[in-house]
């Protein structure tokens, strides 16, 4: 999701907080980085080699047989806060890594 909101009372006053993602910059682990605006997750049973809808990258090699890549996301956020009559924004970032195999798709012609 691009946003994330909740509400709490603290001290008996409220508190508001919305996050709200900018983008989000991978670290493809071939020396490759690309940044996207959003992301989707892929559905279950989809098809191999199908492209992203959103953003998406193909490695120019495969990982296999001697290891995996090892992907790094890092999602850079604005947090809005509204408390006790202030409001304020704050950015933060969230960091995931993941290894991945990748081995080689290759088309096969039939006559």
């Amino acid at each position: 999701e691009r946003e994330a909101s909740t509400s709490r009372t603290f001290a008996g006053s409220p508190l508001e907080l919305t996050a709200r993602l900018v983008d989000i910059t991978y670290s493809m682990g071939d020396g490759h980085t690309i940044t996207c605006p959003t992301a989707t997750p892929y559905p279950v049973g989809i098809k191999p080699g199908t492209p992203s809808p959103t953003c998406g990258y193909a490695y120019q090699k495969a990982s296999r047989p001697t290891g995996d890549y090892t992907i790094t996301a890092t999602a850079r956020w604005t947090v809005s806060w509204r408390a006790l009559g202030f409001t304020g924004t704050l950015p933060t970032t969230t960091t995931a890594t993941r290894q991945v195999p990748v081995v080689e798709l290759q088309a096969v012609v039939v006559r």
